[in-house]
């Protein structure tokens, strides 16, 4: 995924225009994002339409070079890395994306399992969920509430944080 990301045309002209946006592709979308507080821009506003444009124009430079893979990449594949699934983390995972995953997608975020243990759901949010305000009530008293009333294995949710989702000494409760 490294190569594809450091070729994308798309990417080098999003990043022309602003290199604090954080982007996320998904199947179905590309979500930008400016991180709280790191609009330093001279005239104090974010220039969507700009961003907007690079977006566009890089993302038909990549598809018309064929830099963008159309198909799902196999080699990102986590088989053989992690221990096979339980059959009640497939559950999960499938009713995360039947149910959970299209909802936070429309508003430009999404949501990675990081696994069940003990009864506690482990989930990861990305792109623009990472830094919403609502995202802890979303995850609180909609996605846990759901898992919670269709599995009875499911006793609580937990919210887990890479590296580089946490804004340096803010903790948990500031990501950005």
């Amino acid at each position: 995924a490294a190569d594809r990301v450091a070729a994308s045309i798309m990417l080098e002209r999003l990043w022309a225009v602003r290199q604090d946006v954080d982007v996320l592709v998904g199947d179905h979308f590309v979500s930008i994002t400016v991180p709280a507080g790191a609009n330093s821009e001279a005239d104090d506003e974010i220039d969507w339409d700009s961003l907007q444009d690079a977006l566009e124009d890089g993302l038909q430079a990549d598809l018309s070079s064929g830099n963008l893979d159309v198909e799902p990449d196999q080699g990102d594949s986590l088989e053989g890395e992690a221990p096979p699934m339980l059959p009640i983390e497939r559950e999960i995972c499938e009713v995360l994306d039947e149910r959970v995953r299209p909802n936070l997608q429309l508003d430009g975020g999404d949501v990675e399992f990081r696994g069940f243990h003990d009864g506690i759901v482990r989930l990861r949010l990305v792109g623009a969920c990472r830094s919403c305000p609502s995202s802890t009530m979303t995850l609180r008293f909609g996605v846990r509430n759901l898992l919670k009333h269709l599995f009875e294995e499911v006793k609580d949710i937990e919210q887990v944080f890479d590296e580089g989702d946490l804004i340096a000494g803010k903790g948990e409760n500031w990501t950005g």
